[in-house]
């Protein structure tokens, strides 16, 4: 899968995730909390990202793959920012 490497090859450079491969997978962690909050199969291009509940994405074409950044940048938008919206909140 092109678009699963590839996306991938980007999250390395993201600095508020951290990447581990594990064969044909790649499991994704917040680099604030530690937590895991996805899985990438490089096989098929299969990702699960946690958001509250499961959403998955076949990275397959580029439109997914984008898709796929956006629900990982929410993700991990969450988890930066939700410490000052649990202060910010009346």
């Amino acid at each position: 899968m092109g678009e699963a490497r590839r996306l991938l090859r980007d999250l390395g450079s993201w600095p508020f995730v951290r990447i581990e491969r594990r064969g044909a997978r790649a499991f994704l962690y917040g680099a604030v909390g530690g937590d895991r909050f996805g899985t990438l199969d490089l096989r098929t291009g299969a990702l699960a990202v946690d958001l509250d509940a499961d959403v998955r994405v076949d990275v397959t074409d580029a439109a997914s793959r984008r898709a796929a950044e956006a629900l990982i940048r929410r993700r991990v938008d969450a988890e930066r920012f939700m410490p000052q919206l649990r202060v910010a909140s009346p």
